[in-house]
């Protein structure tokens, strides 16, 4: 069994991009009041973007293969790097550092 590299399908983003031009077109030519202009302009946004984020998300690993397929040998590596903490000088933040102490000079 042999496996099969896929690769993103790209149509399908090039044709919500295409949807959300038509979309807007039609929109602008129909003679709504301007609260119903704003309302279909910000449903016509929520909705290509949505989609758009679905599209990302069930072609993320085929995106992935594309990215590594490119990379030389020895050019990716994984750094680890850990979370800082931030000293506010408040007593009860949560983000002060641990072992420090608040003196009055």
């Amino acid at each position: 069994m042999s496996v099969q590299k896929r690769k993103p399908a790209w149509f399908v983003l090039y044709l919500l991009i295409l949807m959300m031009f038509l979309m807007f077109v039609i929109e602008g030519r129909d003679g709504l009041p301007d609260w119903a202009n704003e309302a279909a302009t910000l449903g016509i946004v929520l909705l290509v973007f949505g989609a758009m984020h679905l599209w990302v998300r069930a072609n993320l690993p085929n995106l992935m293969q594309d990215e590594l397929r490119d990379l030389k040998p020895g050019e990716f590596r994984f750094i680890e790097i850990p979370p800082r903490r931030i000293e506010t000088g408040f007593t009860n933040d949560p983000g002060r550092i641990l072992g420090t102490h608040d003196h009055a000079d």
